[in-house]
Order: structure tokens, then sequence, then C-alpha cells
């Protein structure tokens, strides 16, 4: 089996399936589609209807393959492929193995053993065993092999042999036999005390305490018995029980390096200072110190270090260092477009890494496992969208998706910090990312999002009431209705240089701004002195559809189309005079009233219920709508989601 499916767990699905075969040579761990793969075993059950895995895993490449790309060919390809040119393979079963080890201490932690409680969770969640286990499989798998990788000629780390021996045989490798009396530190903490009352009470506290441990010394000095007095005065429950010795012995694991340092200087047989540590002041006294040097048993250490095998920190190694360089690069057929016709399109490779081709099957079985089941809502969503739209006849174009996807960019750019297209493309190619594979991802995406509006619209009444109340809205309870002029100078940024940080990027946005505003402003000045404001608006506008008309805003000037401070500069501006600059997303605006008139409600009652009607649905809405359309359908998650 190829190394890319050793975390896969075996399957016994129970039903007749046609295994698609290999169509590439497998050179590379995702080169071609791996043989006990099935495309018609059965991932989902929705209202009774199956849903097979080769249509869930199309869906799931074209839905987040592209952002999911980088971290398959990073955190796992990169790996097998290293794995299979040392002739690495896990042992049969070590992943089964580990994923019992997790799974066991998480239910034993979490669920006090008891597994019936764990798997009544995983129901609650919409998850299962099967995909728990086939998500942990898909994980372990490269972190063994990373772990078999660090394993070949490992030298053991200095710092771990070190380590070790303090574990061991203490500190600088001395273990002490030693006796302990603490005085506990209470700072009071009544309500509404303020930092620099606290900091005062702890201090008089340990003023108080540091004394109070003076005396106990001054006792011990005198010739009390330390022990007979760690018995009667300690304030640790767990050393006063035992006369002053700590459960199980000493051990420097957790206590300050001063409180140590002290120890560490402390003659045998001598009482100690008050030392500050966890809460108060011990009075240490040292009854013995055994001495372990660390070449007296650095062989031993060594070769226990190598049995338990390489550590987190060389794992962690290995992988940035199989990591370093490598090429992402997601290819056209993720999104459909077929070099070899006659091929399987699971055969067809959806992305490269450093030139070496990763299957579709391959690239959505590891997808599936690793995220298969957190996304089965979202696909029944849409399964049950695009059904429901066939029923009603309703239909989404391409072009109306790419239209939606080019607005949710545009969106998430005005939202940006500087609101400019140059500083987000530098933002998506910091992290990695290809703008044009994204904005094909979002059309997919947005193909549903489309339908499910046109849904909601067809279905959406609009009352008196919500009508009346929108006119209130939108002109006040007497009615008045604005339109405007306006000048829209967008902000534009002369280069991005690649490399620059984020902070040469944020200063050359604060630039980019400054130079639009300042051309705002100098139009502004010569509108004021006289040039005409609709002439500068067709010379100069970067507002498409209002620069044509001098411009002037098509209809009444809407609120929901621009900024409330920009709004609230027309609703009280005097007719024909010149405003601004105001900023909105990634422009400056100049603002001119050109009409102000009263408007009854019956005048514009059938705009309003029209614009209510069809006004596109929120994100919430959507959202809504689409689980109320899950919520009332069955979804069940069958076995081969997860082969």
């Amino acid at each position: 089996m190829l190394l890319s499916l050793i975390a896969a767990l075996p399957l016994s699905l129970g039903l007749a399936q046609q295994p698609i075969r290999p169509q590439m040579p497998t050179s590379t761990p995702a080169a071609g589609v791996p043989a006990d793969l099935s495309e018609t075993a059965p991932a989902l059950r929705i209202d009774g209807e199956t849903v097979s895995w080769g249509e869930f895993a199309r869906w799931l490449v074209r839905f987040t393959g592209e952002s999911r790309a980088r971290e398959y060919g990073l955190e796992t390809y990169v790996i097998e492929r290293e794995a299979l040119r040392k002739q690495i393979e896990l042992e049969p079963g070590a992943v089964d193995a580990e994923i019992d080890r997790v799974l066991g201490e998480r239910i034993e932690k979490a669920f006090f053993g008891r597994k019936s409680e764990w798997l009544a969770e995983l129901e609650r969640t919409g998850r299962t065993e099967r995909g728990v286990r086939a998500d942990f499989g898909n994980r372990f798998g490269a972190e063994l092999l990373s772990k078999s990788l660090a394993a070949i000629d490992r030298v053991v780390p200095e710092h771990q042999i070190v380590r070790e021996w303090e574990l061991l045989y203490g500190r600088h490798g001395k273990r002490f036999d030693l006796r302990g009396i603490f005085v506990r530190v209470v700072v009071p903490t009544p309500e509404n005390m303020d930092r620099a009352a606290f900091q005062a009470a702890t201090e008089k506290a340990k003023v108080e305490g540091k004394a109070r441990a003076e005396a106990l010394r001054a006792r011990v000095l005198k010739g009390e018995d330390f022990e007979t007095l760690a018995a009667r005065d300690s304030e640790d429950p767990a050393t006063k029980a035992r006369r002053g010795q700590f459960p199980g012995g000493f051990r420097h694991p957790g206590w300050p390096w001063n409180f140590l340092d002290a120890i560490e200087g402390l003659p045998v047989g001598e009482v100690s200072a008050p030392l500050y540590a966890r809460g108060g002041y011990w009075l240490i006294k040292v009854l013995k110190v055994e001495s372990t040097p660390l070449d007296s048993v650095r062989r031993e250490l060594e070769l226990t270090l190598l049995a338990r095998g390489p550590q987190m920190d060389e794992v962690g190694a290995v992988q940035e260092r199989l990591r370093e360089n490598v090429k992402v690069e997601v290819l056209p057929s993720m999104w459909g477009e077929r070099e070899n016709p006659e091929r399987p399109d699971l055969a067809d490779p959806v992305l490269s890494v450093d030139g070496e081709p990763v299957s579709k099957a391959v690239f959505a079985r590891w997808m599936s496992q690793r995220i298969g089941e957190s996304l089965t809502h979202t696909f029944a969503e849409s399964y049950l969208a695009h059904k429901r739209a066939e029923e009603l006849g309703v239909t989404a174009t391409l072009e109306e998706a790419q239209q939606r996807a080019r607005d949710y960019i545009d969106e998430l750019i005005r939202d940006s910090k500087g609101g400019t297209r140059e500083a987000w493309l530098e933002y998506l190619k910091q992290g990695g990312r290809d703008p044009n594979t994204l904005y094909r991802e979002w059309t997919f995406r947005s193909q549903t999002d489309v339908l499910v509006e046109k849904m909601i619209i067809a279905e959406r009444k609009v009352s008196p009431e919500s009508a009346r109340l929108r006119f209130e809205e939108l002109y006040g309870k007497t009615g008045e209705r604005i339109e405007a002029r306006v000048i829209a100078i967008p902000i534009l940024m002369d280069k991005v240089e690649d490399g620059w940080s984020r902070e040469q990027l944020d200063a050359a946005m604060e630039a980019a701004s400054e130079r639009a505003k300042v051309k705002a402003a100098d139009l502004l000045a010569r509108i004021h002195s006289g040039e005409d404001f609709a002439a500068i608006a067709r010379a100069e506008s970067a507002d498409a559809p209002s620069r044509v008309a001098g411009g002037r805003v098509a209809g009444r000037f809407r609120e929901d189309r621009f900024t409330p401070e920009i709004y609230s500069a027309a609703q009280g501006g005097k007719l024909g005079e010149a405003m601004g600059p105001f900023r909105q997303a990634n422009a400056w605006y100049l603002v001119e009233v050109v009409e102000r008139r009263k408007v009854s409600f019956d005048e514009v009652a059938a705009e309003i219920t029209e614009e209510l009607r069809t006004r596109r649905p929120s994100l919430p809405e959507l959202m809504t709508w689409r689980n109320a359309l899950r919520q009332k359908s069955k979804v069940e998650i069958l076995d081969g989601l997860g082969q």
C-alpha cells in the first residue's frame, strides 16, 4: 500500500464496491489512485438517499481544496516522500496502537474511563468513533513516520542527556535528603482592591510571614528539634504529616532557581534562612547529599534515550527541514479542467509538490479523513439547497456566482486595514495563497449561496408595517428624499515590493490614503472656486456608475450604500454645497446634494416594498435558512466517508 495511506484504517463496509484502479505510476506517495479506494463507497445518507464517497470527495476538493493544499503538501506529503526515499515503513498496527493509546487517555481523563459517555458526546456533536479514528490515523501516520526519520543515525542531543540526568539524579546531579518547615503568606483580598493596595498588602504579608519564619529558625538554633517543630508548626500539610520530610523525597522540578541555589549552598546539618517559594517561607535543613557525576552515568542515559526514540524537538527539526523551500501548486484540474478526458477524473493531479503530482483521489482521501465529518453538515446544506432549488425551478448561473465571489472579495478588501486591493494581494502572497484559485473556490461556494438567496427572496413576504418602518428609517416621519452627486478618488499604492514587512505595507497604504485625500481636497477647493462638480466628476471620479452621469447617484441617496458619516453629511448639507473629503473603503469621496424634497409614504410604498422584497439576504439570513433546511432532514454518516 502507498505510504500516504498508512494512516488509514481497514474497512469492512459489507457492500459490493467497484474500486478504482491506479492509472499513474506510483513513483511518489500520491501519484495515482489507490487500488483500495472505492468511489462508490456509501459516505452519507441524507433523507434516505445515499451519497457516494466520490460525490462527496469531488465537492470537498472544490469547496476547500485550495485552502488545504499547502497543509497537505507540508504536513503530510513531504514526510511520506522522504519516508519513501529512505524506505521506511511503519510496523503493522503501529498507527492503531497510537490511536488506542491517545483515545484511552482522553476517555480516562475526560470521561473517567467510561467509553459509552465518550460515544454519547460524539453523537451529540455529529461525530463518529470511526471518523475520529480516521482523523487520528491520518495525523499519527505522518507523525510516526517523522519520528522514524528522526531516528536514522540519531545522536542523542546533549541537552536531553543533561535533562534526563537531572530528572533522575537531581539538579546538577545532586539529590538532597532534607526536611522543611513552611510558613504560609496569606494576602487579604477584599473587594474593590486596586493594584497599588494589593501590592502593599502583599509586601506587608510577606514581611509578617518572614518574621514568623525567622522566629521559628531562632528556636531551632537555640536547640529545639527541627523535626518536632516541623510536625507541630509547619503550615504545609504534606510535610507536616511527615515531620518535615517531602513525600517521595525532595525533587527539584517546579521550585524557583534561587530557592534551589540556596539549598545547594547550604552545608549539611545547618538550617537555612527563610526562603520564599510556593506562597510562603521555608526553613530547610539538609541531612544528606548524594552526588552523581554526569560522566559516570552518561552511557546508561544515552542508551535509555536511544531506546525511547526521538523527542518532539528532534521530530520538529526533521519536519522543518523537509518543508524548507517546498513549492505547493494548485493545478487547474482542481476546478474540473481536464487534461485527459479518457482517464477517470479522480486520477487527475489536482496539485503538485515540487513538481510531483498529487491525484484528486489521494488528496480527497486525506481531506475526507482529516475534515470530512466536520463538513458533512455543510455538504448536506448544499445538497439539500440544490435539491430544493431544482424542485422549485430556481437556477443560478456561473456569472452570478462569479459576481457574488467578486462582491465577497470586495467586502474583504473594504474590511481589511488600508482597504486596497494591492494590500490584500500582498497579504495573500505572504500566506502563500493565489488570488485566482481563491476566487474560483469562492465562486464554487457562491453557487449555493445564490440559489439560497433566490429561494429566500421568492418566499419573502413584506408586510405594510415593515414597509412603513423602512420609510421612516429612510425619510424620517415627515419624509424627505435626497438626491446627490459624488466624486470618488481611489486609494492607489504606487508599488508593493516583494518581502515587505507588515509595518512597511501599512506605511505604504497610509501614504497612498493621504495622497488620495490631498487630491480630493484639491478638487473640493476647485469646486468651491467655481468649477463645475459634474465636469470634475466625469473627469476624475472612480465611481463608474455615477461618473457618466456627472457624479449623480442613480435614484435616491441611500444610507445603505454609504458610510454613516457620508449619509449624515448629505442629510444636513445645503443644496449645491460640495462637502468632504470622506473616507469609504478604498476611496475618498466628495458629496454634493442636488435635490431635497418631501416624499409621502404612498408615493414610495411600492418602491420600498419591492426593495425590501428583493434586497440581498444577509449572511445570518443565509445561514439560518440553510441550517433550518438541514435541521428538518436526517443526515447519517456511513463507513465509506473515512475510507
